[in-house]
């Protein structure tokens, strides 16, 4: 007889979610259940795609914080599976000098002792030819920043889960999930589309764009934006100068809108670069169409100015999902009224890189352990939108 009740069902098999049950899965072996309404390795949410960026340089030092752990979890997985996800490139933070998000940065940096070289814009221009920024501009070169591959990095968490006995089941639509009274604790009721009925003792929510409607089956309203964004791959001149062996990953502070990009990594003769922005959308309903108008509007004037030998015209476009909440800072907490519901949302465009941290506080948070990062309760509660903080 099929298995129907679970100490733990993690829903959304998205990188958060299959990070969450590779470290629960740890413990708890055969008793997680990890489900996901679409095919595994899907292309509709956030996780999905050959390259996002790795980095300890944040404004915000919480997040250097976690970064340096999160490297340390990379690497343990990655050693685990038997398998690279990550490839180092080095990392440019570009702004103008008196920028606040770029000092904030260096601060940063320099407060958990992470290597970052503060250049000048001709020291820019001699380590990297390609590159010129304003003579008003500094660059901040981080020798440990890089690419994780995404999809590949999701298949490496089903891979380890599955590997500690944690059942994962695809295709399968949560259509309602509620709580009983047993005894003294509440039992979770988790429906699908396809009939069967789970239950567990604990559950976590990792839907990624999909988290407000979601959170809608529990009477929860949090402010969050899905957002379409417009991922574009632009064609090098010379592919020799921006290949991921000699040219870094980068984000420019600079603008209104934040530019971010990529080596010649996926395709030999294309750089990839984006902004960080898009318009609101219904992830039940989108066009998948990417905003080239506006990128191009965007990134096209960067790219001209910055990089040597790059077309300002797209070559190749697709879109991809975020789910914004208004200070991008995420969501991990206990759901209002729902004791032993747990949601992680909210990512904000930035949180792949930080998947091992979040699976890592579920997972202690899940077996009743102490926050192994109690700086963050508040910065990601519930709490900060309407209501006092549950964990």
């Amino acid at each position: 007889m099929e298995k129907k009740h679970f100490e733990v069902i993690i829903i959304g098999a998205g990188v958060m979610g299959s990070a969450t049950a590779y470290y629960l899965s740890k413990h708890c072996g055969e008793d997680v259940l990890l489900l996901e309404q679409f095919d595994l390795l899907h292309r509709r949410g956030s996780s999905h795609g050959d390259s996002r960026i790795i980095r300890k340089t944040y404004p915000q030092e919480h997040y250097t914080e976690l970064m340096i752990d999160a490297y340390a979890l990379w690497e343990a997985a990655e050693s685990e599976a038997e398998t690279k996800v990550f490839t180092k490139t080095g990392g440019l933070d570009m702004s103008y000098i008196d920028n606040e998000q770029i000092k904030q940065l260096i601060r940063s940096a320099e407060k958990y002792n992470v290597p970052a070289e503060v250049l000048t814009p001709s020291q820019v221009k001699a380590k990297f030819p390609s590159i010129t920024i304003p003579d008003d501009n500094i660059g901040v070169y981080c020798p440990d920043s890089g690419i994780l591959n995404a999809t590949k990095a999701v298949a490496m968490f089903h891979y380890l889960a599955k590997l500690n006995g944690c059942r994962i089941k695809d295709n399968t639509f949560v259509t309602d999930i509620y709580q009983e009274k047993r005894g003294t604790k509440f039992e979770t009721i988790v429906k699908a589309n396809n009939g069967q009925t789970f239950t567990c003792a604990k559950c976590i929510v990792t839907v990624g764009p999909w988290a407000k409607k979601f959170l809608n089956k529990l009477n929860v309203d949090l402010p969050l934006r899905a957002v379409q964004t417009t991922v574009a791959y632009w064609r090098v001149d010379n592919p020799s100068l921006y290949s991921s062996t000699v040219f870094p990953v980068f984000i420019n502070y600079s603008d209104e809108s934040l530019v971010y990009g990529f080596p010649a990594h996926e395709f030999p003769n294309l750089i990839k670069c984006c902004a960080h922005f898009g318009p609101d959308i219904d992830p039940d309903i989108r066009d998948f169409l990417p905003g080239v108008a506006d990128l191009q509007k965007t990134v096209a004037p960067f790219l001209k100015k910055t990089f040597q030998g790059v077309e300002p015209v797209t070559e190749k476009t697709e879109s991809c999902v975020y789910t914004w909440t208004p200070d991008e800072d995420f969501i991990i907490d206990e759901v209002p009224g729902h004791e032993g519901i747990f949601i992680g949302c909210g990512f904000s465009g930035h949180g792949f890189k930080l998947a091992p941290i979040v699976g890592k506080i579920f997972s202690e948070l899940v077996l009743s352990k102490p926050h192994p990062y109690p700086k963050t309760r508040n910065i990601f509660s519930i709490d900060r939108f309407k209501r006092k903080c549950k964990i």
